[in-house]
């Protein structure tokens, strides 16, 4: 009933003299606003505007038979004599289901508090303590879309956690995380890891950057064959650099260009120095 319907229903505040208790059949409700017809059912009494008292897991609606009270401001519901549909459907614990004025269901806590609310197919949570789910066996969400939102935070809790794509998958066990994937990709702003120890197991690992940069205490490189190509490469050591090598051979397009404050050169065998011109001194 629209909100002008409603106004014209309603009657002048003028004194009743309607004292006791007497039955009544709810006309109308919009939101707590309940407008009610006095007398027996079928009645074409005036239309006169009630409020609800505490009356634990009930919702008005248009039908229902009820006894009010006049506390000589307003009518009272204060019981339910015949409700348009069943009002509750009560645990044993009081907890209760009830359908609310708008057609969906309400859940209410034994002390009449309400909880939650389903309607549209959407369920709210009313109660500040929030909601929990809890089942001895396997409890499972469906849909043809799943999303958890959280304000301020989201927590899982599992001696194992596991997320399944089809084909990827990543799961916690412990202080382990196993991820396994055709493909990964990653994508940051800045990124930093820290770990004691670290592997990394390839058939062929690139690595593209404008700048690299590396520090350790100690840098140890194995491999069978190493290749190197750059415009201009500069090592520096403030100590030692040491070769060892079966075999050294060096060539160079241009200028060979050796600089030190004292040269050694020693052989077991021969030496060699094979040149157009030879200049010493």
């Amino acid at each position: 009933m629209s909100s002008n319907t409603m106004a014209e229903q309603r009657p002048s505040r003028a004194p009743r003299t309607r004292p006791g208790l007497e039955p009544a059949t709810v006309v109308a409700v919009e939101h707590d606003r309940i407008a009610l017809r006095t007398g027996a059912p079928g009645a074409l009494g005036a239309v006169t505007a009630a409020r609800l008292g505490f009356v634990p897991g009930y919702s008005p609606r248009a039908g229902d038979r009820v006894l009010v009270a006049d506390d000589e401001q307003a009518l009272v519901i204060v019981a339910v004599l015949r409700a348009e549909r069943p009002a509750a459907l009560e645990a044993e614990d009081g907890s209760r289901a009830t359908l609310g004025g708008a057609g969906g269901l309400e859940l209410r806590a034994p002390d009449g508090r309400l909880v939650a609310e389903l309607a549209g197919g959407v369920l709210s949570v009313l109660d500040a303590d929030g909601l929990r789910l809890e089942t001895p066996g396997r409890l499972v969400l469906a849909g043809r879309e799943v999303r958890l939102e959280a304000a301020t935070e989201l927590t899982a809790h599992a001696p194992r956690l596991a997320l399944d794509s089809g084909g990827a998958s990543l799961a916690l066990e412990g202080a382990g995380l196993a991820a396994r994937a055709d493909a990964l990709e990653l994508e940051a702003t800045t990124a930093r890891a820290r770990v004691g120890e670290a592997t990394l197991v390839a058939r062929l690992a690139r690595t593209v950057a404008e700048r690299l940069e590396q520090e350790a205490d100690r840098y140890e490189l194995v491999a069978d064959r190493v290749r190197e190509r750059a415009r201009e490469v500069l090592r520096e050591a403030s100590e030692l650099v040491e070769q060892r090598a079966g075999s050294l051979r060096q060539l160079v397009a241009d200028v060979f260009h050796l600089r030190s404050r004292r040269t050694v050169l020693r052989s077991t065998e021969d030496t060699a120095v094979d040149g157009r011109r030879i200049l010493l001194g």
